[in-house]
């Protein structure tokens, strides 16, 4: 199955990279708030272009990159910026 992202979710995503971009380069950090916001706008695109399905693939990625990232992290490996 062949999946290409949509251009409302392209542009997006375009926002919230440029955002974190901009951060990074002003301030030297991505806010947590700044995070949350991209994570609760995937959560929402998938919902709509995927249902409940999009729903569930896109928490099951959360979780997974939390269990991956999180014994790194605490070990002091990554950084907060990398585990985000």
């Amino acid at each position: 199955m062949t999946s290409t992202m949509s251009p409302l979710a392209t542009a997006i995503l375009g926002c919230f990279l440029l955002s974190c971009v901009m951060s990074d380069l002003r301030t030297r950090r991505i806010s947590n708030a700044l995070t949350a916001g991209g994570m609760v706008a995937g959560l929402l695109l998938a919902v709509s272009t995927h249902g409940a399905n999009g729903l569930l693939t896109s928490l099951a990625g959360i979780l997974l990159a939390i269990v991956v990232l999180v014994g790194p992290f605490a070990l002091g490996g990554i950084g907060g910026a990398t585990s985000k």
